[in-house]
């Protein structure tokens, strides 16, 4: 294993924690001869510069102090379609969802930075969102619809921070427009409309929302659940079933997995991409199986 590693500090993470997990690993660090080139970000999009401008070649590992926005930013900086390989990505999650530090079955930072030195390493998938003339990739989530409006919501409810995910909803709900987008799928005929899409590759999102109990990240697939039915009336009780993990039982719930799908809209609309916030007419999402090489604190499930 190469000796320098690139670290990429977010201190305006959610659990301000950010210092304390550095000086951590930089002890770790010096017990294993490890440099390590720390950089902190000062505005949004600057993980994503950081891990552009860097030399890939000599790097050991990348490691992201922050949550699941800057984990987003660190992976649209790395070149998926010329690299033949990438350095290993380790997370030290100190945001306030963390969902693949979730998945992953720990939030605390030990087992990571542990990782880090003993070379667990396992290759999860990714996936392509082509949207407008734009290409960004993702780790955790794509949200349409309601879900996406629950992230703005969140977004503007900050100052409460580990409430802002519960805040969100409420908003969300209080606020409630429908804005229906079209789901198209390979093998089906005619497009699915709903006010309601979340694709995710992990089993987590949010601060701890378990949305898709059975989803798996290395299994070459999204999970996909959609909305037969919307409005307040619906996704007040739905969302209760949501927080208690009985929600795939609903009939008005479709579940399904798929490799690739689109989106489109009448008119520009909110698509959540891990958190991160864009707009949106059009969208294909294309999985990327196994493409990230990443450090993990436990086995994960796998398909046999």
């Amino acid at each position: 294993m190469k000796k320098n590693f690139l670290v990429i500090l977010n201190p305006k993470s959610g659990k301000d924690a950010g210092m304390d997990v550095l000086q951590a690993l930089q002890r770790e660090a010096l017990k294993h001869g490890v440099t390590l080139d720390t950089q902190v970000t000062v505005h949004a999009g600057h993980a994503q510069e950081i891990v552009q401008t860097a030399d890939l070649n000599t790097l050991g590992a990348i490691i992201a102090i922050g949550g699941d926005g800057t984990l987003h930013e660190v992976i649209n900086g790395l070149p998926h379609e010329t690299a033949s390989s990438l350095p290993p990505l380790g997370i030290l999650p100190t945001g306030t969802g963390n969902s693949l530090a979730t998945d992953l079955g720990t939030t605390e930072s030990s087992p990571y930075i542990r990782s880090f030195f003993t070379n667990q390493i396992r290759n999860i998938d990714l996936f392509r969102v082509n949207f407008d003339g734009n290409l960004r990739y993702g780790f955790n989530m794509l949200g349409c619809g309601f879900p996406a409006r629950i992230n703005k919501a969140a977004e503007n409810s900050r100052m409460f921070k580990g409430l802002r995910y519960e805040i969100g909803v409420c908003k969300s709900l209080l606020h409630y427009q429908p804005a229906e987008v079209n789901v198209s799928f390979p093998e089906h005929d005619s497009p699915l409309q709903t006010d309601f899409l979340i694709a995710t590759n992990t089993r987590n999102i949010g601060k701890g929302i378990c949305i898709a109990p059975h989803a798996k990240l290395d299994d070459g697939k999204l999970d996909l659940l959609t909305l037969s039915r919307t409005g307040r009336k619906v996704l007040l009780p739905l969302w209760v079933k949501v927080m208690k993990g009985t929600h795939l039982d609903s009939p008005m719930v479709t579940h399904q997995t798929q490799a690739s799908f689109s989106v489109s809209a009448t008119e520009p609309q909110l698509l959540n991409l891990d958190g991160e916030l864009y707009s949106f007419s059009n969208l294909t999402c294309t999985v990327i199986p196994r493409q990230l090489p990443l450090f993990y604190p436990s086995p994960l499930e796998t398909e046999s």
